[in-house]
């Protein structure tokens, strides 16, 4: 949370352009550069003056001046353009920067004043009052805002790749969800699609193979192991890591610390490995024939249910991690219902829209729309339930996972830019300069 409000201060100074100083040193924030939600630096592309020097590139928060060697940044390649180390707590020695090994520099870092840090600003939307209107057709215009958005990505990602490669990569990336994105994404490219269709015979019979594949492309297997699933996999990367369309990943290119054991990497990819090997085939045929029948919404959303309802069986059974097990692992299913309306708000309904829009069929994408609006609410994110305190009135008008949508629109839209007096949800706000 205390990086959180570091972010918003980042923000905030970017907008008013104050000078901040510390122990000699001046900053100035020019452009905040754009949050990244996926794997790297928390800014990138950000541009501010330090010691009256100009400087453009990727900025990395943490509390403490350590946590850069904790995380593993300084290995890690995704960090190799931070230009600016932001850090809240002045260390005990006189470190004032931090080394990356990947880009061989040094990175400045900028202490924030403990004062400055506790008069930081609070989320804009914690300053609105309560609304006296419930205004859930605005909310909805939001959302198919956000929808409309993705859906323009989409097609313009179909102009340069095939309908099964798209789906594919952001398959994977939305498995990668939080940490690891980019990495999954990455992974998806090196064991392209069309090498694994044009393989699929001999891949298919087995999971240990399939997964072996997979596992040794990402990086995650060892030279040996004590633990006879781990050797089996070793065995089928070996046998056929020659015909493999490229090079493999590295550790480095994964972020393990701070994850979630459900969300592990190597937990998410036996997933899609379990969801494949179910159906057979890419999951966007069988899904786009499931969608294109068009029935009533409560049929298709339990039938998609189905699809993704895949119980985790034999090594995954007890594992969330290869070589570490958990006996007391509880779960049953790999696609959780929160995770199947992640990939359903934002992958399947704006891709196959922005393919039914490329292919002239208006009504399919109609029919998405509607669905889309429909799906039921399933979680929201803690952060909105904190920065949202009002959120709960209008869960109550409306029960949708639209709502979230919605919010995250009106937060980038209105909110994060200060817009305050032009939100469509005309709540009152008091002005703080």
């Amino acid at each position: 949370m205390q990086e959180y409000r570091l972010y918003t201060l980042w923000k905030s100074l970017s907008r008013t352009h104050r000078v901040l100083e510390f122990n000699g040193r001046r900053l100035r924030v020019l452009h905040p550069g754009q949050l990244n939600l996926s794997r790297g630096p928390d800014f990138t592309s950000a541009c501010f003056e330090l010691d009256n020097v100009r400087i453009t590139g990727d900025v990395e928060m943490h509390v403490r001046l350590n946590d850069w060697y904790l995380h593993r940044h300084h290995l890690d390649p995704f960090y190799k353009n931070v230009a600016l180390h932001v850090v809240l707590k002045t260390p005990s020695d006189d470190a004032d920067r931090v080394f990356s090994d990947v880009s061989r520099r040094n990175i400045p870092t900028f202490f924030i004043d403990r004062e400055e840090f506790n008069h930081s600003p609070e989320h804009p939307a914690m300053r609105c009052t309560p609304p006296s209107t419930i205004r859930i057709d605005e909310l909805q215009k939001l959302s198919l805002q956000r929808l409309n958005t993705k859906i323009r990505y989409f097609q313009h990602s179909l102009q340069a790749q095939a309908f099964e490669q798209v789906f594919y990569e952001h398959f994977f990336r939305v498995l990668g969800y939080p940490r690891n994105q980019a990495s999954f994404r990455l992974l998806a490219q090196h064991l392209n699609w069309g090498w694994l269709e044009r393989n699929w015979s001999q891949l298919w019979i087995g999971e240990e193979l399939l997964y072996g594949l997979y596992a040794g492309q990402a990086g995650f297997l060892p030279q040996s192991s004590a633990d006879a699933y781990v050797n089996r996999l070793i065995f089928f990367y070996r046998e056929f890591r020659n015909l493999l369309p490229s090079s493999g990943l590295t550790p480095e290119h994964w972020q393990f610390s701070g994850v979630r054991p459900c969300n592990h990497p190597h937990f998410r990819l036996a997933a899609w490995v379990a969801l494949i090997l179910q159906h057979k085939q890419l999951p966007a045929n069988a899904l786009w024939e499931t969608l294109s029948r068009r029935e009533p919404e409560q049929e298709l959303y339990k039938k998609l249910l189905r699809f993704f309802s895949i119980p985790a069986r034999g090594y995954w059974a007890t594992h969330y991690i290869l070589q570490k097990s958990n006996r007391k692992n509880k779960r049953k299913m790999y696609f959780g219902t929160a995770r199947i309306h992640e990939l359903l708000v934002n992958l399947i309904i704006p891709l196959f829209s922005a393919q039914a829009l490329l292919q002239g069929s208006l009504g399919f994408a109609d029919y998405l729309r509607e669905v889309y609006l429909w799906i039921p609410a399933c979680d929201i994110y803690r952060s909105f339930r904190k920065f949202f305190p009002w959120l709960v009135r209008y869960q109550t008008h409306w029960k949708k996972q639209a709502l979230l949508q919605g919010f995250i629109q009106l937060d980038a839209g209105y909110c994060q830019v200060g817009a305050c007096y032009h939100c469509p949800l005309q709540h009152i706000v008091d002005k703080i300069s």
